[in-house]
C-alpha cells in the first residue's frame, strides 16, 4: 500500500498543542504570511497535503485554504468542517468551486462533532448517535449534489430536491472521516474513501475499523474499500530526556480536531 504524507496547517497559530492554550499559548500567530510559509515548505518539500482544522478556536478552514490555492503549485488542503453547520448543498457548490480554482486539490475531511459545549455553540443539539445519522444523510445529499445529474432526497434531516453545482465536477473530492463509534463506523463503511485514526499502538487500528462493519452495507451494492490512515504528532526538542518527560504526560485533546 503506498503511503501519503501530509502535514498539518496550525490555523490557530503554532504552539506545544494543536490547541494553544493559556497565557502565552501561541508561539506564533496564524497569520497570512505566517501560514503561507508553511504551505510553500511543504509544497516545495513533497508533502501530498496539509490538515486544516475546525473549530472555534481557528481560523475559518476553507476561507485560509482558499486564500492559500496560489501560494502553492501541487499541494493539496485537507480542509475539515462539520455537517451539522452547513447545508450539504452549499458544501458542495463550495466543493466544486475549490476544485475548478484549484485544480483539483481539495480533500474534505468531515468532523461529526466535538465536545457538547461545542456543539452548543453552533446550535448543535443533537445527541452522539443522532449527529451520525444526520451525516449520513448529509454525505448521500453531498455526493448526489456533486454528480453529474440533479439529485433528489427526502430524509429526517434533509430534504432536498434538484440539488446540484453549477457545473460538474472533474472529480469528486476524497472524503476524509474519524470515529471509533458504531455509529461512526457505519457512515464510514457507507459513505467514506479514508478512514482517519490517532497513532495509536498498532492493535488498536490494526486494519480499517469500518471493516467490521461491511455487514451493514446492502450486498453487491457497488462500494471501493476506504483506505486507513491516522494522525501522528512530533515532538522537537533538544534532549531525550525532555522527550520522555513530555510524552509521559497525557495527551489533551482539542475542539478543533475531535470527531
Amino acid at each position: 500500500m503506498p503511503i501519503s504524507l501530509l502535514w498539518f496547517l496550525p490555523t490557530s497559530g503554532d504552539s506545544r498543542t494543536v490547541v494553544p492554550f493559556g497565557p502565552g499559548g501561541h508561539l506564533r500567530p496564524a497569520t497570512i504570511d505566517y501560514l503561507s510559509e508553511i504551505a510553500r515548505a511543504a509544497d516545495r518539500l513533497g508533502y501530498e497535503g496539509v490538515l486544516t482544522p475546525t473549530g472555534t478556536w481557528c481560523e475559518d478552514a476553507w476561507l485560509v485554504t482558499a486564500a492559500l490555492i496560489r501560494e502553492t503549485e501541487r499541494l493539496k488542503f485537507l480542509v475539515a468542517f462539520r455537517p451539522g453547520a452547513i447545508s450539504p448543498t452549499l458544501a458542495a457548490q463550495k466543493a466544486a468551486t475549490f476544485q475548478r480554482l484549484s485544480g483539483g486539490r481539495l480533500l474534505l475531511n468531515v468532523v461529526t462533532g466535538g465536545d457538547s459545549s461545542e456543539q452548543r455553540r453552533f446550535g448543535d443539539w443533537l445527541d452522539h448517535d443522532e449527529r451520525y445519522d444526520r451525516t449520513d444523510e448529509f454525505l448521500s445529499v453531498l455526493r448526489g449534489a456533486l454528480g453529474d445529474e440533479p439529485y433528489d432526497f427526502a430524509g429526517r434531516y434533509y430534504q432536498v430536491e434538484g440539488a446540484t453545482t453549477s457545473k460538474p465536477v472533474p472529480e469528486r473530492p476524497p472524503l476524509f472521516f474519524g470515529g471509533a463509534s458504531p455509529a461512526a463506523e457505519l457512515v464510514a463503511a457507507k459513505h467514506v474513501d479514508v478512514y482517519l485514526a490517532w497513532g495509536e499502538p498498532p492493535a488498536m487500528v490494526a486494519g480499517c475499523p469500518c471493516s467490521a462493519c461491511w455487514s451493514a452495507w446492502p450486498s453487491g451494492s457497488p462500494r471501493a474499500p476506504c483506505w486507513p490512515s491516522c494522525r501522528a504528532s512530533s515532538v522537537s526538542v533538544r534532549t531525550s530526556s525532555t522527550v520522555r518527560c513530555r510524552s509521559s504526560a497525557p495527551f489533551r485533546s482539542s475542539p478543533c480536531s475531535r470527531s
